[in-house]
């Protein structure tokens, strides 16, 4: 089976554009990274935390009697 002209065309256009694609969305997670860095590292610390006091109560909390 062979090639049209515009499926090799097509097929060009599709690569340039993954590849377009990928270096722009590669340059926004860099730039939120070296913008909100410090943020992100206080936010995911403060959801850990939340996470760990979480997990403390329900494995020390007191059985109900009766």
């Amino acid at each position: 089976m062979t090639s049209t002209f515009y499926e090799l065309v097509g097929r060009l256009v599709v690569g340039v554009l993954g590849v377009h694609h990928e270096l722009v969305g590669r340059f926004v997670v860099w730039f939120v990274g070296f913008r909100y860095g410090r943020q992100i590292k206080i936010a995911a610390g403060a959801g850990l935390a939340a996470i760990a006091a979480g997990a403390y109560l329900a494995a020390t909390r007191e059985p109900p009697e009766g």
